[in-house]
Formats: C-alpha cells, structure tokens, sequence
C-alpha cells in the first residue's frame, strides 16, 4: 500500500511545506520574535511595516514567491502521472482496521482540544479560565459574553458577516463563469495549460509574499483602509482555489449531458445558467462554505489593509 501511495504522500508533502510556510498569524500570536523563532514572512513584515526598510522587505517577499513557484513546479511533475488526477487506476473499499480508527480518533481529539478549551473558558470568568482549564464552573458564567456585547462585539461580527457574504459572493461570481470557460472544448490546449498553470502557482504562494504589493497597490487606487479593497484583496486570495476546484467538477460532469446541452442551447450564459449552475450547486455551496470561514476568520489583511479600528 505504502509504495502504491508514493505521489500521493509526496504531494501531500508539497501540500503540507505550503500550509506550513503560512503561520504569519499564529507565530505572531504565540512566540516572542527573536533569532530562534523569526520566519521568512514575519521578518518580511517587520522590515517593511515595522522597520521602514521596504526593499528589504520586498526581497524577502521575492525569496517567498520563489519558494511558491518551485513547490508548483514540483506539484506540477509528481500530479502529472498520477491515476487520481485523470480518473485512471482502480480504488477498491478496505475494510477499517482497529489501530487506524484510534490513530483516528486520537488524532481528533488532538485538533478539537483547543476548540473545547474555547468552549469551556468563555463560561469561566477570571483567572480560571487561564489556571483551571477544562472545567466548568457552575453556574455557567455568562458575564464575558455580555461584556464582548456591551463593548462592540455585535458590529463586529456585522461586519465580518458582510465581508464574508460579499467575498462569496464575487468568489462565486467570477470563479464559476471563469471554471466554465476553461472546461471548454473549444478553448486552445496551450492557453489552458497557461492559465491552470498561473492559477496552480497563485494558490502555492505564501500568502504573506502578497502583502507588501498589495499594501500600495491597494494605496494608489485609492483603496487603502476601506471595506472594499479588503473584499477585493480577499476574493484575489480565493479565487484560485475556487477556480480550480469548480473547473475539476465541471470537467467530470457527464459528456453526454453536456453534449446535449450544448446542441439545445449553445455553449454560452444560457448554458451555464440553466444547465452547469444547477449541477455544481454542491460544490458550489462547499466552496463558497470554505470562503466564508476562511474569510471569517482572516486576521492578517484587515490587520494591514484596515488602519482605523
């Protein structure tokens, strides 16, 4: 099995260097910035926001988008032959072995510990939360809740809520008419390969190799600290992904359906409305589920694109 698994592991590696490479946040969050524990993204964002030395900066945000471009490649070359990626090769159901369920299990525990600790120390007022975690006091406390309320909470989460509504909404938007092009037949196989090139690079890049580019761009068009270039900046970032996956979807709708929508109303809007759209509404919905949180829960552009409070 392990052998029969071979790229896949290997581009799961690739997968996992990329989601590795973007902890601006969470290394913000929980270290102490020093020779130890300094990375590429966050010493670029200090020296170009925080130092003043924005061409040092940008050379760093270069070595990133060098860094993107070479897992690309390697994504590029380990996919090429694999049978998942052309539907080739045979998948028989294996029965669940004992130690893999716990292994599991366990393994979910671990992610869902934090989540619970979340859980049980918004019900736990003072130090406890910090000193006791894990437990539940009883009465159940509800005073941070009302505090978070009574302090602004409630814009708050408005705000991200129309944010998120509105990055699905232009993710969507642009990336299903944009999918539906690219599963043409008619469309030329070079500019293709091109554009699902440039879209599979895009998704590979740290997203921090953005941030200076996208600072002063945003500044020049007149759009720095304002709900819509943090839209803008937001569904950029998305619309890879969501491209890529809704292309992947629309290539393995039934030929025949397609063929014969395409007799009856021409490869066009009329098609991707009455035909495409109702048939990748699930796929649809799940990623525009997947923009929306990811959106919901984005701490490093509004910090940086969004000045005031």
């Amino acid at each position: 099995l392990i052998p029969a698994c071979r790229k896949s592991a290997a581009l799961a590696v690739v997968v996992t260097v990329v989601i590795a490479s973007q902890v601006f946040g969470l290394l913000l969050v929980i270290t102490n910035v020093g020779n130890g524990t300094n990375m590429v993204p966050l010493d670029m964002y200090n020296r170009a926001f925080g130092g003043g030395n924005v061409s040092q900066g940008v050379a760093e945000a270069a070595l990133q988008v060098g860094m993107g471009v070479v897992l690309a490649a390697v994504a590029f070359v380990i996919s090429g032959n694999h049978p998942g990626m052309s539907g080739e090769g045979e998948y028989h159901e294996s029965k669940p072995s004992l130690p893999a369920t716990a292994l599991a299990f366990l393994a979910g525990a671990v992610l869902l510990l934090p989540l619970l600790w979340d859980v049980l120390a918004a019900f736990t007022s003072g130090v406890n939360a910090v000193l006791r975690p894990l437990t539940v006091t009883w009465p159940l406390n509800f005073s941070s809740f009302v505090t978070a309320w009574n302090q602004g909470i409630g814009s708050g989460l408005w705000q991200s809520a129309v944010i998120g509504g509105a990055v699905v909404a232009l993710t969507l938007g642009v990336g299903l008419p944009a999918a539906f092009v690219l599963s043409g037949r008619g469309m030329n196989r070079v500019i293709r390969a091109l554009i699902l090139a440039i879209l599979v690079i895009a998704l590979l890049q740290p997203g921090e190799a953005y941030l200076i580019p996208l600072y002063y761009l945003l500044l020049q068009l007149h759009l720095g600290d304002t709900l819509v270039g943090l839209v803008l900046a937001e569904t950029g970032r998305e619309l890879p992904f969501a491209i890529l996956l809704l292309w992947i979807f629309i290539r393995a709708l039934p030929s025949d359906i397609i063929g014969a929508a395409e007799l009856e109303t021409q490869r066009g809007f009329n098609m991707l409305i009455r035909i495409v759209a109702p048939m990748t509404a699930p796929i649809a919905v799940a990623v525009g589920l997947w923009v929306f949180v990811t959106s919901w829960s984005e701490t490093t552009l509004p910090n940086i694109l969004l000045s005031n409070s």
